[in-house]
């Protein structure tokens, strides 16, 4: 298992090396190159194990993405609510005043309303005063 890691780490090397020297994909410098040290029934295994571990990878990498894609709608959503939050309390805010208002304009006319009935007792009073003095 360590020797065959590493025979496979060292053909790796090598055809690293070659493969920016000429250029050229890996696994193909692997399927012209790789007879020195295996056999081909070595070599097909190594390409197999390197193709599951390019799968494995893709996989892994795709389940990644989604698990960053759930988190950016997460992310999303929760600031949506956050704003329709502020926009419920930005409402609730004016509809509160809106209510302060009405109450204070309801005061205000019921404080007139006393008033003038007041004035209106006090100025019934005069007359019927003035009419006592005047007869």
């Amino acid at each position: 298992m360590i020797l065959r890691d590493l025979y496979m780490a060292l053909d790796e090397l090598n055809f690293m090396s070659n493969k920016a020297a000429n250029g050229g994909w890996f696994v193909e410098k692997l399927d012209k190159n790789l007879h020195g040290s295996k056999s081909m029934a070595e070599e097909k295994k190594i390409l197999r194990d390197i193709k599951i571990q390019q799968k494995e990878k893709d996989v892994a990498s795709f389940k990644s993405l989604e698990v960053l894609k759930e988190m950016a709608h997460r992310y999303r959503r929760v600031k949506h609510i956050e704003q329709i939050i502020r926009q419920n309390n930005y409402i609730n805010g004016w509809l509160k005043l809106g209510k302060e208002i009405e109450q204070f304009h309801i005061q205000l006319i019921e404080r007139a309303f006393k008033e003038n009935i007041s004035i209106y007792e006090s100025l019934k009073k005069t007359i019927k005063d003035q009419i006592k003095v005047t007869l």
